[in-house]
């Protein structure tokens, strides 16, 4: 109906999809959602997000994008040391624009981000993706904040409105949701249809893709 509605629901939907594949959050338009609670983990996603955005700052720091054509140079000539030496470095010179970032994050007061969010956004950070365990141990503290569990794989009884992912753009009053997975489709599609149509949202259209996969009982289906 409006910009400001058009705005507000793509950024709800866009923070819920980026984050939930990692933290299992409950879904906008889960009866969990109207948990007087909620309204504080919108706003927890919000800057979680706008903590990720700063942080983007890292990678597009000069000396960080002169390592790759170094990387690059030395791979070519086969020098494996030297590339050793130049990733160490390059992680070595990440580390410090990333905690220059989050130092200007804690400094500055207009920021408004809760510090635990800040603490825990930089503790994940720190810790290299190959560190599965401490990984997963540090998301189990951050979930809870956003409205999320972190499960080792979740069933769909665990969360049988959510989506596994998303993406969704916006243009102009058109809020288009490029596409979304949902763990339990019969359950979660006629939710999030209700939920837009209680924000006023007209003229709504979509299309349904099946997996690329088939499973075997439609593959003994299919014979």
């Amino acid at each position: 109906p409006t910009e400001a509605v058009a705005t507000n629901l793509q950024r709800e939907l866009s923070d819920y999809f980026q984050l939930t594949a990692m933290f299992n959050l409950v879904a906008p338009w889960s009866p969990a959602a109207k948990a007087a609670d909620y309204a504080g983990k919108q706003q927890a996603r919000r800057q979680w997000q706008r903590i990720s955005r700063a942080t983007v700052g890292v990678w597009r720091d000069p000396e960080m994008t002169s390592y790759n054509a170094k990387i690059s140079a030395a791979s070519r000539r086969g020098a494996t040391s030297e590339v050793r030496r130049l990733y160490e470095e390059q992680q070595q010179r990440a580390d410090g624009v990333r905690e220059k970032i989050f130092a200007r994050l804690r400094a500055d007061p207009t920021n408004r981000i809760d510090a635990t969010l800040l603490e825990l956004h930089a503790k994940l950070d720190r810790l290299n993706f190959t560190n599965h365990a401490e990984r997963a141990a540090v998301r189990r503290e951050i979930a809870p904040l956003l409205g999320g569990a972190v499960e080792e794989k979740p069933s769909p009884e665990s969360d049988r409105f959510g989506a596994v992912g998303g993406y969704t753009s916006k243009h102009g009053l058109l809020v288009e949701m490029n596409w979304a997975s949902f763990r339990d489709p019969a359950t979660g599609l006629p939710a999030l249809v209700e939920w837009l149509c209680a924000q006023n949202c007209r003229k709504l259209q979509y299309d349904f893709e099946g997996s690329a996969a088939l499973s075997d009982t439609d593959e003994a289906a299919e014979e």
